[in-house]
């Protein structure tokens, strides 16, 4: 297969490995000025991790990194036996954010796709600066979605090999082994999501599999006070108020 998105190895991951825990999750890392990076990290269990066999074969994701993406090597973990897949890429402004998303779930990040309509908003105050991240998720419900008419083709005509009555049966009735995690870093602390908040961070857990759509919009905000302006006021509001209580003293003593 020569091209893979990032997703369709969660995908397929959860079609071969029925029965393991496979996890993804998608980070959205964002800094002050607007860049940030965006962190797709698959994780397979013990169990996942035996029957996946090699991970320097089982997986080639060659053509990500011919995309821009800095991809590590493939990592287990000693203590749990846990593998995982680790993929980056940055993006230079707000405007980018949307166009690496839909790098990762498909589509044109507007009409199709996993993530649409993406937003990063940077607003400049004085003394401060407001972000406000929103981005809608469509999910069928089915790891067909993570198929395309190159992988069909390839499998013999079936998305991901597999019929839907086939794919219902190796997923079994618990859509958890296919989560998605989507975690938001923001400047500051976050004041507003509709998301899990810790601190700077926002994450939702979006069903994969199951069989029941999901639609739904992610946001959250923050802000920074910058300290400079802040203490320029407090420092003149301090002076006026010296100067102030100077030319009153002034006045009392002439009186005097």
């Amino acid at each position: 297969m020569r091209r893979l998105r990032l997703l369709l190895l969660l995908a397929l991951a959860g079609v071969l490995l029925a029965a393991c825990r496979v996890d993804a999750t998608v980070g959205i890392v964002v800094e002050e000025d607007g860049s940030g990076t965006v962190t797709v990290t698959v994780v397979f269990d013990r169990e996942a991790a035996q029957r996946l066999g090699d991970p320097t074969t089982a997986v080639r994701l060659d053509d990500l990194r011919a995309a821009g993406w800095t991809v590590e090597d493939p990592a287990t973990d000693a203590d749990s036996g846990a593998l995982s897949y680790r993929a980056q890429r940055e993006f230079a402004s707000p405007d980018q954010l949307a166009s690496v998303l839909a790098e990762v779930g498909g589509g044109d990040g507007t009409t199709t796709g996993v993530f649409r309509d993406v937003e990063l908003g940077l607003t400049n105050g004085f003394g401060s600066t407001s972000y406000e991240f929103s981005s809608g998720v469509e999910l069928t419900g089915s790891l067909e979605q993570f198929s395309d008419a190159d992988l069909t083709a390839a499998l013999g005509g079936l998305p991901l090999a597999r019929t839907p009555e086939e794919l219902a049966v190796e997923i079994g009735a618990d859509p958890a082994t296919t989560e998605l995690d989507v975690r938001v870093v923001l400047p500051g602390v976050i004041g507003d999501s509709n998301g899990k908040l810790d601190g700077s961070a926002a994450t939702w857990v979006l069903p994969l599999a199951g069989g029941t759509p999901t639609t739904a919009t992610m946001t959250a905000s923050s802000a920074v006070t910058e300290r400079t302006p802040v203490l320029l006021v407090g420092l003149g509001a301090m002076a006026s108020v010296l100067a102030l209580v100077t030319l009153v003293v002034g006045l009392v003593r002439r009186r005097a």
